[in-house]
């Protein structure tokens, strides 16, 4: 093989090499702008709700999730409806209703059929692990992550952490206890779809 064709190789490989670096950090930005964005709006937002957006419903008598809140408002598919603070991260992130790659793409993702904040079940949120939930495996037990919505405040510390494959749905089942689940993929620094599942728990210890 002549020295010219190994030079091409060489000059293939590496245009190759930045072109999918480029693109990568192109997606990070554009992913972070959707997240500054959705977390814009949630800290601007109005102190009254559209009654087409959410619909604020007496769960007094409700025979699902127990919850000390009695008006949590329910938001629609896509809404920013709350904020996540990690302090250990020095992040604020806005919690968005879904969990599909638009909601994802702008934040932290609640997921559909889990309870929310202020419900003795088990609130189970999700995000990408190369933005929002970058660096989530320096959380640690005993740490501490905040919820805020318009229902009230919320403070969890973190009691365990786990690794689990894909398709391991027991992190989603109900609980009898106020628990945060946080989901992201694993590991964290995995060329393409990554196998396994990095899981946070964390027991809700204050409200507000």
């Amino acid at each position: 093989m002549s020295k010219r064709l190994i030079l091409w190789g060489v000059r293939i490989v590496f245009s190759l090499s930045l072109f999918f670096a480029v693109y990568a950090i192109s997606q990070m930005m554009l992913e972070k702008k959707e997240v500054d964005l959705a977390l814009n709006k949630w800290e601007n937002r109005e102190s009254f709700e559209s009654p087409v957006s959410s619909l604020q419903i007496d769960l007094t008598n409700a025979g699902a999730s127990e919850t000390n809140n009695k008006n949590i408002t329910y938001p629609i598919k896509g809404d920013v409806f709350g904020k996540l603070s990690i302090p250990k991260l020095h992040r604020e992130l806005p919690i968005i209703y879904g969990t599909d790659n638009e909601e994802l793409a702008k934040g932290v993702g609640h997921y559909i059929g889990s309870a929310f904040p202020g419900e003795r079940n088990n609130v189970v949120l999700a995000g990408h692990r190369d933005t929002v939930f970058r660096g989530l495996d320096s959380v640690k037990v005993g740490d501490r992550v905040l919820i805020e919505t318009d229902s009230g405040e919320y403070t969890y510390e973190v009691f365990d952490q786990s690794i689990v494959s894909e398709d391991d749905l027991s992190v989603l089942l109900s609980n009898e206890e106020a628990i945060l689940t946080l989901i992201t993929c694993y590991p964290f620094n995995y060329i393409g779809p990554a196998p396994k599942r990095y899981i946070l728990k964390a027991q809700l210890v204050k409200q507000e």
